[in-house]
């Protein structure tokens, strides 16, 4: 059975640590981390982040790019005010993508679109050929649509994304806390990750296809933005992406026969004949009287709450531990941050070779995204109900000593909406592939991300600054574990360690470096 705390019993623990909710002065008085950065302080950071990528022509902190490389030199600026010793930005070689243009027409009518980072460039002329509607478009779809040949076509496709219940999640979690029991039939409206892009790419580009345009139908029906994903087959193909509306529209064009569609993606003059560039890896450190290092960690590109939110959370614990004095505690803090989330990047010794360097002396890596609210998909427009998106904790193999100094953190901190579980969503999972050590990550969902749509309301601000505090009891009671029992809890990376839905992806597919 499941452990989890009910209402009462978890009020009743709160109250009985000297937890429970209290008048706002009383409770800014007995505030035992007065040095942590306030929920507004840590929330204008997300906004400066968010600034830099809605400025770009892309609206998001694309890798490699100036924004990118703005809210880099912008940690650095955070690391060095808070009092970090040894700030470095490591040069990180990259994959980059630069579009220049990107465009859709069927039948001579314009259509929105987006595109799908690192797909196959065109030429001014782009690419034409009869738009043919695919279903899924993985091998066994085209098989039983009878279609051999895409030869010089355009393969329409629709996106498929997991069908997961919460309250199942529930039922399979090691923790959790659901105080009003609102995760028992909680919708999964993010829609990530697209199941069947790898393998429709693969197929289809197989199949002969000039192009392919994948119909984005979780979306809010005037959205067709999705600029993360499993990006290793997407040079295949010139491959765009549109909203629900503009899917009809194109669906209606092939019913009615005679579809022939253009496709256009250009890249600018600053695109690199060989598609090599560069980001930066964030690094800072508080030391301890040894080198045995605790990493506190996100990745820095993307939007407002992917990726602004883990970061600044990570500035904030940064502020909180630079202030205080260093060399006071056994084991040193590493900040880090880490860049091309949303890119192509190789394996830790290449990309981040000086953290790389630590694996020796890390006891924990700790990682948080996507402080979140929670979104629902209605008639057609994302709506915030209230709710602090799910709170997924995860800690290698439910590894009982981690396991419990979640419990208490989550308990201490009033987190609501927890669910605890193995497989990692996030940079814990590339961590884990990595075998860095054992890992503990917090991380929500937010709707609206990997579009312009993941602005700073997306966030869940009340959570800001509760959710670094939970690290902070977490750090707190991994200072006085011996460095090697924790190492000994390092695992091989299995099936185990990432979600089921990752199987249905494309033979090789899952987590790993090029994410």
């Amino acid at each position: 059975m499941t452990p989890h705390l009910s209402r009462r019993q978890w009020l009743a623990f709160a109250a009985a640590s000297g937890l429970a909710c209290g008048p706002a002065k009383a409770l800014a008085a007995e505030d035992p981390y007065p040095t942590m950065p306030s929920n507004d302080e840590i929330y204008s950071w997300i906004v400066q982040m968010w600034k830099f990528g809605d400025e770009s022509p892309y609206r998001f902190r694309m890798p490699g790019t100036a924004a990118d490389h703005a809210a880099a030199n912008f940690i650095a600026d955070r690391f060095r005010q808070s009092k970090l010793e040894n700030v470095v930005m490591e040069t990180a070689p990259i994959e980059v993508f630069f579009p220049k243009l990107w465009t859709l027409s069927v039948n001579g009518q314009a259509m929105d679109c987006s595109f799908l980072p690192y797909a196959k460039p065109t030429g001014p002329q782009g690419v034409t050929g009869e738009l043919v509607y695919v279903g899924d478009g993985r091998p066994e779809t085209l098989k039983g649509k009878g279609i051999v040949s895409l030869a010089g076509k355009i393969a329409l496709v629709d996106a498929v994304t997991p069908k997961i219940g919460y309250a199942n999640e529930k039922q399979k979690a090691l923790f959790y806390t659901d105080a009003d029991n609102s995760l028992t039939n909680e919708p999964y409206t993010e829609g990530f990750p697209i199941l069947n892009q790898d393998a429709a790419l693969i197929a289809c580009a197989r199949a002969g296809a000039a192009g392919f345009v994948m119909m984005l139908g979780f979306r809010p029906r005037e959205n067709g933005e999705e600029y993360h994903g499993d990006k290793r087959y997407n040079h295949l193909l010139t491959s765009l992406t549109v909203s629900p509306a503009a899917g009809e529209k194109l669906m209606a064009a092939t019913v009615a026969g005679a579809a022939r569609a253009t496709l256009t993606l250009t890249v600018t003059d600053d695109q690199p004949a060989d598609g090599r560039g560069h980001s930066f890896n964030l690094y800072g450190e508080v030391p301890g009287t040894t080198d045995e290092t605790l990493v506190i960690m996100s990745h820095h590109d993307g939007g407002a709450t992917n990726e602004g939110s883990g970061a600044s959370c990570v500035m904030a614990l940064a502020d909180y531990y630079g202030r205080l004095p260093h060399r006071s505690r056994r084991k040193t803090l590493q900040f880090f941050l880490i860049s091309a989330h949303f890119g192509l990047k190789g394996h830790l010794p290449e990309h981040a070779p000086k953290l790389w360097a630590m694996r020796d002396r890390i006891g924990c890596i700790m990682n948080m995204e996507m402080i979140a609210a929670h979104y629902q998909l209605r008639n057609g427009q994302y709506v915030r109900d209230g709710l602090v998106s799910p709170q997924n904790w995860h800690v290698t193999r439910g590894e009982p000593l981690l396991l419990d100094m979640v419990k208490k953190a989550v308990v201490a901190q009033k987190l609501d909406r927890v669910i605890v579980g193995t497989a990692f969503g996030g940079e814990g999972g590339h961590m884990t592939q990595e075998h860095m050590g054992p890992v503990i990550e917090r991380i929500g969902f937010n709707a609206p991300e990997f579009s312009r749509l993941d602005t700073p309301e997306t966030v869940f601000k009340p959570a800001l600054r509760p959710t670094a505090l939970a690290f902070v009891d977490i750090c707190s009671q991994l200072a006085p574990i011996p460095l090697a029992t924790l190492q000994a809890l390092r695992r091989e990376a299995g099936p185990e360690d990432f979600p089921a839905y990752r199987s249905q992806i494309a033979p090789g597919s899952g987590p790993g470096p090029s994410h």
